[in-house]
């Protein structure tokens, strides 16, 4: 589906904005796993394709809260890919291709990229996984082009977890009908990502699912940070950890999960 501007909020009665405002806060978000499963997870010792077969192979031993990345190609069409760089294929030049050379590539002449309709359509046989959404560039106008696809599978969204990168995007992607929303702080300015109290005091005025922070955030500002963002309830998870001593010792500080590349 092609990329396509975003309706404007700003048009929008403040009266309708405030209605939207407290249901919005009435609403609840539902839990996700401990572990979420990065990029797609691991196949065969490679990390980050984001592929069908890396997505097969994390379902196949017991992943289910499973993070995507999603960009745009050069003709505007929505894929899965953490970048067009040519790290898995000498097909990509660090640009973005067009979607017909998109659908030709195979990551290291084995792995199969997907498009984000495509992934849609995976996603509605597999009821039980949670989608995360990592979004390179224009993360609003991609979460309405993905609302979009959803809408084809009765009570698909609810499995969709977008992830905003900056306050001022929760209300938009709400809008959209997502009711689970992951606030990820790895975009913000670092005075904003270091403040617990600040970040509490968003997550307890707006539902989200979860609060994600880099891990370097979490080693400099040590357990009162945790506990200061775990006392408005909202899950508390750090990345990227791949090891299981690493995993402990968030664990052991009170974070309540991790993203990871290993889904076991």
């Amino acid at each position: 589906m092609l990329r396509r501007p975003l309706v404007c909020l700003a048009s929008t009665p403040l009266s309708l904005l405030l209605s939207l405002s407290i249901l919005l806060s009435s609403l609840t978000a539902t839990p996700i796993p401990p572990l979420i499963i990065h990029a797609g997870g691991r196949v065969d010792g490679v990390t980050g394709t984001n592929s069908l077969e890396a997505l097969e192979e994390t379902y196949a031993v017991g992943g289910r809260a499973i993070e995507i990345d999603f960009d745009w190609t050069s003709d505007g069409h929505l894929v899965c890919i953490h970048d067009f760089t040519d790290r898995f294929t000498t097909q990509l030049n660090g640009e973005p291709c067009t979607l017909e050379e998109f659908l030709n590539i195979r990551y290291l002449n084995r792995y199969t990229p997907i498009t984000a309709q495509e992934l849609i359509d995976w996603l509605s046989g597999h009821s039980d996984v949670r989608l995360i959404t990592d979004f390179k560039n224009d993360n609003v106008t991609g979460l309405e082009t993905l609302a979009e696809m959803a809408g084809a599978y009765p009570g698909l969204l609810d499995q969709i977890y977008p992830q905003i990168y900056h306050q001022s995007e929760y209300y938009p992607v709400r809008s959209l009908g997502y009711k689970n929303v992951i606030y990820t702080l790895y975009r913000e300015h670092y005075d904003i990502r270091k403040d617990a109290a600040g970040i509490a005091a968003f997550a307890a005025d707006h539902p989200l699912a979860a609060v994600t922070v880099p891990i370097a955030i979490v080693d400099q500002q040590g357990t009162d940070y945790v506990n200061a963002i775990n006392q408005v309830n909202v899950p508390l998870y750090v990345h990227t950890v791949n090891g299981i001593q690493d995993i402990r010792k968030y664990q052991d500080m009170g974070v309540y999960g991790v993203y990871t590349d290993y889904p076991r």
